[in-house]
């Protein structure tokens, strides 16, 4: 199937300024004329400005004027004056409009929607453009230059990337922190394994010999609280003392 093709006419800036359009306008009924030219243009506009007489009328004026709903009278004066100035010419029952091969504009289907998308897409950057005027405006209250504006997010992107820097040494100061948090862990865990079993009563000896050095108390008393002392491999504390100390005074007597 062939591809759907589109036709337009392009009129020249200066198409009134022609002569044959000038000429047309002075006559009677000139602003009608034109219009008929017009016609005769778009009516031709598929066909390489051809326009065939198909006798579907007596004469080629009739059969154009009801294609294009004209007063006869009207359309045989256009087409003598246009054929009288070889702006038209005719050969087998053909009406060739010359200046209209100059003046048609045409595309496939493809080319249309492609054409559009390309307007869509340069539609679209220009709402982009104008958005970020907007913003910038919005930013700045005083200055609507577009360059301001990039300026502030370039900016705003070099505060985040500074930013991100910053949590990234934070993240790294707090993993050097957590791993010597974890080797003094370690190592105080080590020194405290290393702690033989005889330091920790020589310790616990110790506090019992200062708990007990004021106080008065029988052969029994004390070697019951020095035997619960010695009885526990980890360090007591002066609490624990107390508690042997009450139990040896209310359970023991000589």
């Amino acid at each position: 199937m062939a591809e759907k093709k589109y036709y337009w006419l392009k009129l020249p800036k200066g198409f009134f300024d022609m002569k044959e359009v000038r000429y047309l306008r002075r006559k009677e009924h000139g602003e009608i004329y034109v219009i008929i030219y017009l016609k005769l243009l778009l009516m031709s506009l598929e066909t390489n400005g051809q326009i065939k007489f198909e006798h579907y009328s007596e004469t080629p004026e009739e059969e154009i004027a009801f294609a294009i709903d004209e007063e006869v009278e009207h359309v045989k004066a256009v087409l003598d004056f246009l054929i009288s100035k070889n702006h038209i010419t005719v050969s087998n029952d053909v009406y060739c409009i010359e200046k209209l091969a100059e003046m048609v504009g045409k595309e496939g289907r493809t080319a249309s929607i492609m054409r559009n998308a390309r307007a869509k897409e340069k539609q679209n950057d220009s709402n982009k453009i104008q958005d970020v005027t907007e913003n910038c405006h919005d930013v700045t209250d005083k200055n609507n230059n577009v360059t301001d504006c990039v300026t502030l997010l370039h900016r705003e992107e070099k505060e985040k990337s500074r930013e991100e820097k910053d949590k990234e040494k934070d993240k790294d100061k707090e993993i050097d922190i957590d791993t010597r948090v974890d080797t003094d862990t370690r190592v105080d865990t080590e020194v405290r394994e290393d702690a033989t079993l005889e330091t920790i009563r020589l310790k616990n000896q110790q506090l019992f010999n200062d708990f007990v050095a004021d106080k008065t108390l029988s052969k029994k008393q004390r070697e019951y609280i020095l035997g619960m002392v010695n009885r526990y491999d980890k360090l007591i504390t002066k609490k624990h003392i107390q508690g042997f100390y009450n139990n040896a005074m209310t359970s023991i007597n000589d």
